[in-house]
């Protein structure tokens, strides 16, 4: 079995319709960093670290990210791709 079929990804394309695809399928035609975010990020009083933005060196441009988690994701495809 396909360990990447085990997984969907749920997104907004551009025009803000919900889509629902195998993660394989969607990790190889969808430019996720060209999508908006699904929700708001929320900014927390009182936490070391909050939502951001990351200089994308692939894309050319700024990618959202929530957490230090997603922007450490970020940093390693940005890397793996760039």
């Amino acid at each position: 079995m396909d360990p990447g079929s085990a997984f969907e990804a749920v997104f907004l394309d551009p025009v803000g319709q919900t889509v629902q695809q195998r993660w394989a399928d969607a990790a190889i035609t969808v430019g996720f960093e060209k999508l908006e975010p699904v929700s708001a990020f929320p900014v927390i009083p009182g936490r070391r670290w909050g939502p951001g933005l990351w200089w994308s060196a692939t894309t050319g441009r700024h990618v959202a990210a929530g957490s230090n988690a997603m922007r450490t994701q970020l940093m390693v495809l940005d890397r793996i791709r760039g």
